[in-house]
Order: structure tokens, then C-alpha cells, then sequence
């Protein structure tokens, strides 16, 4: 983990904003993933590049799913800065909104 002790990154804050919104992502992604398939174990016991090889990469939630995973490898394996911090966050919170618009649009599964 790298941290340059930059003062604009308000002391750890936005890195701690970037982790706590994958504990929000990723479990969205695996309940998303769980509801499609019907098959709840069989998602929650995969590792995370098996669960994104289930969305199609031609289609919008693959597409973002796999940004924002891009986004926080690289992040996370570089100094951390304000720019990449929020270029994650923003990843995020676009997968995020792809799912709650999902969600609206087919409230429930059959």
C-alpha cells in the first residue's frame, strides 16, 4: 500500500473512502449476480474474476463492473493521488447506478 503523505489527501481519508466503498460494490455484485442465477452459493464461493467473467463484457454492468475493478487495481497497486482516488470512486458509483437502474427497470426476478 502507498501513501505519499500528501496534505490534499486529507489524512488517509479519501484511500478509506475508496475501500469502504468496495464493501459496498462488490457485495452488491455478488447479490445482483446471486438473484440473476438463483444459484446464491455457488456465486458467494467464487473469487472475484470468476463472478465478472458471469456479466458480458459488451454490456453496460460488465463493462463498469470491470473498470471500477481496474480502477481500484491500479489504485491500490500505485501511489495513491486525489485524481485516481476519485477516478475509482467514480467507477463505483456508476456501477452503482447501472444496478439501481437495473433494478427499477425489472424490480422482480422470475
Amino acid at each position: 500500500m502507498y501513501y505519499n503523505g500528501s496534505p490534499n489527501h486529507g489524512a488517509g481519508r479519501l484511500e478509506r473512502s475508496v475501500r469502504f466503498l468496495c464493501t459496498s460494490v462488490w457485495p452488491i455484485l455478488y447479490s445482483y449476480l446471486s438473484i440473476e442465477t438463483g444459484q446464491p452459493f455457488a456465486i458467494w464461493s467464487l473469487p472475484k474474476d470468476k463472478v465478472l467473467a458471469l456479466l458480458p463484457e459488451n454490456q453496460a454492468l460488465g463493462l463498469a463492473i470491470r473498470h471500477f475493478h481496474q480502477q481500484v487495481s491500479s489504485y491500490f497497486s500505485q501511489p495513491h493521488t486525489t485524481r485516481t482516488a476519485l477516478q475509482t470512486i467514480s467507477a463505483g458509483v456508476h456501477f452503482l447506478q447501472l444496478i439501481d437502474e437495473r433494478l427499477r427497470t425489472q424490480p422482480t426476478w422470475t
